[in-house]
């Protein structure tokens, strides 16, 4: 009979350590470690004990000491236990989180899945560790001097728009022949542009544009007509006038479609906002 308590024992001994020790979802922690061991430690007391009553309570205490020990072991000495280190081999000194894995930048994100991992402290990131860029231009809103850039805008490490560009997504605003009145499909594209440019150091030209119907002079005056009418109407919607710095009519030069079919006079009808480089 003693012989079987033994084997019993022997038996019970590497059960307890893979239970304590294991990782992943299924870890226990030191308060589980310290009951299991409690109850097995008294068990094996009691087996052994001529008298099993007598073999309880210090096969408990013993059972108790071992299970701390067993679970509270952190090979990698980076302050998570084995139990739950999904690192385990990090290396020595390194900054970890709350899982056991190397964060250099602290943002909760492990360096292997961080595609931004020198955020600053504090900051708050997606789950790729990274700020966020509400316009999608590629520059963090904390470092973006211009928040609200128009999809598609080629923009510079300040996430302002680069100069010399026709502002991207951005149709021509096309008018009426003879005429110098925005279109009511215009103004939703001149609204976006308006919040584009609120609040930044981004300068613009308005430039307007005719078809090739008329003299070159009656052209060139109606073209700049129709470039102050939009360039008033960025000013009405919160654009700041030295955003503005040239409003200037181009008449029928520069067409971007033939002028011998109604539908192509109708393309060259037109403004067109460019970023430019004057420094305000």
């Amino acid at each position: 009979m003693k012989e079987l308590r033994y084997i019993f024992l022997v038996l019970l001994i590497p059960l307890f350590a893979s239970g304590c020790a294991s990782t992943g979802g299924g870890s226990l922690g030191l308060n589980q470690c310290g009951v299991i061991g409690t109850g097995l430690g008294g068990i094996t007391g009691a087996l052994i004990a001529e008298k099993a009553i007598a073999g309880v309570i210090p096969g408990a205490l013993v059972g108790a000491v071992l299970g701390q020990m067993i679970c509270s072991q952190d090979a990698d000495g980076d302050g998570v236990l084995d139990n739950v280190d999904q690192c385990p081999d990090t290396p020595k000194d390194a900054v970890v989180n709350e899982a056991g894995c190397q964060d250099t930048d602290r943002d909760g994100v492990a360096d292997s899945a961080d595609k931004c991992p020198n955020t600053p402290e504090g900051i708050p990131v997606d789950e790729d560790g990274c700020p966020p860029d509400a316009d999608g231009d590629g520059v963090a809103d904390l470092n973006d001097e211009c928040p609200n850039t128009l999809p598609g805008t080629r923009v510079k490490d300040n996430g302002c728009a680069k100069c010399g560009q026709l502002l991207a997504s951005v149709p021509s605003v096309n008018f009426d022949f003879n005429k110098a009145n925005i279109r009511p499909d215009a103004t939703n594209v001149l609204s976006q542009v308006a919040k584009a440019l609120q609040n930044t150091e981004t300068t613009i030209r308005v430039e307007g544009y005719t078809d090739s119907v008329g003299s070159d002079k009656y052209n060139l005056t109606l073209s700049n007509k129709r470039a102050k009418v939009v360039s008033d109407y960025l000013k009405s919607r919160g654009v700041s006038a030295d955003n503005v710095v040239a409003v200037v009519g181009k008449g029928e030069s520069s067409p971007v479609a033939s002028n011998e079919t109604p539908a192509g006079r109708e393309q060259n009808r037109r403004v067109e906002i460019i970023t430019d480089c004057a420094v305000r």
